[in-house]
């Protein structure tokens, strides 16, 4: 009892109740009413390993392909057959993640598209939560088009609006659906099973549902599993000998689970081929490049890089702990390199070429990505990379440097939240007062450390560590909160090596006229890791000192007085400042007022030598210690004022 479905619909206009089932990977982070994860990681982190050497045996033994004699179509275990309408597929049972067993479930053919063939759980089927309604959905979105417009953060326009989920993923990793023409085909036919059942999950026990996985067990040859994997045979576990990916069915979740697993086809479908072109690839660039699928086809995972962003430097890019951490990570950082060519300004979309390149790198992990650099004829490693990276998840600017430093539009907006990025402070410095503070950094991973309350014409700032650590120095001013996020940046500096600092190496750069231009600095320290499994952890230390420029004839004379106001003894007691710079006050010195945290309140020009304890906007401000600054001519003089309120 199948449909073979062809007529053409646009999934994202006029979506009834049902059409919300595939909405977003946004939930998959959702602390309530529980965690979604991808199974792929979970299954294939204890059997993928065990799965290829078992293939591999196989490969040795030279096994003929079953059917080749009579020269008809077969995979590397079965020759083709049409698909039955009704089939019993052997599915996970998860509900314990450390000892995996198998479950048969009958299902039944809803529908045949131009690439795959899609099976229900015969027990769910025409049920309220997933009927033909459902299904006529999911093949528009998975053969015939993907969203062409926005929809709040969970949907936006797919790269190409006129193709399906599948021939995008296809077409922007550089590979077609493997067939029989491919040597690793398990069944010989040209188009893939979607599955979808209630996968036995650990939800009702640890709150944790398993939405979909593609599993590598299925690319065994039946007799190979049973020989190779006695133990879970023995549980009840089977390979299918299918091309084939499974998407759950949850009704603990109850309706909701429709509205979490939009790019979940296209996230476990890049599983499906990465295991093609490279079996071994290491996790976090699989999963990494099977969220930024799910983007490319108009479905971020926005749950996964909120997560992420609200805790930036809990976990290792390169060392996968299976978190919504994670995958927030990969995926942020294999679109921010989708975004970012090397020569030109950030532009959606508008390096592809470099990930292709690493998808289809032999080499795996840390490895693979700089190969894959290579490739496409980028100059810039990994680290560097991350560095630039790291400052953009900061700023999140798209204007500044040309985008470099911020997602380009097209995309969700990302939101962490304040003080999510602050995780160390340095002491303010005035003159040749100096700070320093110690800090640990995992490898690929980022820490931010903030130096606020300065009073200096020039700030060194630099970072003493290993080799493989890199630093940038950040020159910009707050917003009006001093919120850390609200950075408007300047100027962006490495700090190269400038020289040999015990067993490291001390990397250092110089901000020039910071106290003119800026009231905030902010270093970005990360750690490149070249050892797997690329979770070493090193000390450093994050230094600034600052440098006063001496008074030259210009401002000789100056005089600022009072310098300690009382105004709560009488209504503006002694008010205003004086700023006395000579009988004639040169023409081109400006006087500027900040707060004790750097933050400029009160700019004067040259008509102007009297401050009010106003700011720009005409507020009174509050008692604290205030810092003047007059330049002139290329010289620079400062000084304090306190208010008592």
């Amino acid at each position: 009892m199948s449909h073979r479905y062809s007529r053409v619909r646009r999934p994202w206009r006029g979506l009834p109740y049902w059409a919300l089932w595939f909405a977003s990977l946004e939930a998959l982070a959702a602390p309530t009413p529980g965690t979604m994860i991808d199974g792929t990681p979970t299954i294939e982190g204890q059997m993928r390993a065990r799965v290829i050497e078992a293939i591999e045996a196989s490969r040795l033994q030279g096994r003929p392909r079953p059917g080749a004699e009579a020269g008809i179509a077969t995979g590397r275990c079965v020759a083709a057959a049409e698909p039955a309408d009704t089939e019993v597929f052997n599915v996970f049972d998860l509900t314990d993640f450390d000892v995996f067993s198998g479950l048969d479930v009958s299902c039944v053919k809803v529908a045949e598209s131009k690439h795959a063939y899609i099976y229900v759980e015969k027990s769910r089927w025409q049920s309220s939560l997933i009927d033909q309604k459902v299904i006529n959905f999911f093949v528009d979105l998975l053969d015939v088009a993907t969203p062409a417009v926005a929809d709040g953060r969970q949907v936006v326009p797919s790269i190409a609006p006129e193709l399906g989920t599948l021939d995008i993923v296809t077409r922007e990793l550089g590979v077609p659906i493997p067939g029989p023409s491919d040597a690793d085909d398990v069944d010989g036919l040209d188009k893939i099973f979607f599955v979808f059942v209630d996968i036995p999950d650990s939800y009702a026990r640890t709150r944790t549902a398993v939405n979909g996985y593609f599993s590598s067990v299925n690319q065994m040859c039946a007799d190979e599993f049973s020989r190779s994997f006695p133990a879970e045979f023995g549980r009840g576990l089977r390979s299918n000998e299918k091309e084939m990916l499974v998407l759950d069915i949850d009704p603990s979740l109850g309706p909701s689970f429709r509205d979490r697993v939009n790019g979940v086809p296209a996230h476990e479908f890049q599983h499906l081929l990465h295991w093609f072109q490279d079996e071994r690839e290491g996790i976090w660039v699989d999963e990494g490049l099977a969220d930024l699928c799910a983007e490319l086809v108009g479905y971020p995972a926005t749950g996964h890089y909120d997560a992420f962003l609200a805790n930036h430097d809990k976990n290792s890019m390169a060392y996968w702990e299976q978190t919504q951490e994670d995958y927030g990570h990969a995926g942020l950082f294999f679109r921010y390199l989708a975004d970012h060519p090397e020569v030109g300004n950030a532009q959606r979309w508008a390096n592809m070429d470099a990930i292709r390149a690493i998808f289809a790198s032999s080499r795996r992990s840390v490895n693979g990505v700089d190969a894959g650099l290579v490739e496409a004829g980028e100059a810039r490693t990994l680290g560097e990379l991350y560095s630039d990276f790291s400052v953009a998840m900061l700023l999140r600017d798209p204007e500044f440097e040309g985008g470099r430093y911020g997602m380009p539009a097209g995309g969700p907006s990302l939101a962490p939240p304040p003080n999510s990025f602050t995780d160390l402070e340095l002491s303010g410095i005035v003159g040749e007062d100096g700070a320093e503070v110690s800090d640990r950094v995992t490898g690929y991973t980022a820490r931010f450390c903030r130096l606020e309350s300065f009073v200096a014409d020039s700030i060194f700032v630099g970072i003493t560590g290993p080799a493989g650590l890199s630093g940038r120095a950040i020159l910009g001013f707050d917003g009006p909160r001093a919120d850390p996020l609200a950075l408007t940046p300047l100027e962006v500096l490495d700090l190269p090596p400038v020289a040999p600092e015990g067993s490291g190496f001390r990397y250092e750069a110089a901000m020039e006229d910071v106290g003119i231009r800026g009231n905030r600095v902010v270093v970005v320290t990360s750690y490149q890791d070249r050892i797997p499994p690329y979770k070493g952890e090193v000390g450093y230390s994050v230094f600034a000192s600052g440098s006063a420029a001496e008074a030259g004839d210009c401002l000789s004379t100056v005089q600022v007085r009072p310098t300690r106001i009382q105004p709560s003894r009488g209504a503006n007691y002694d008010w205003p400042v004086r700023f006395f710079l000579g009988e004639v006050a040169p023409p081109d010195a400006r006087v500027a007022v900040y707060d004790a945290g750097g933050f400029p309140v009160r700019f004067l020009d040259s008509g102007q030598s009297e401050w009010d304890g106003t700011n720009d906007a005409g507020e009174n401000l509050a008692g604290g210690i205030y810092h003047w600054v007059i330049v002139c001519e290329g010289t620079t003089r400062r000084g304090t004022i306190v208010v008592i309120r």
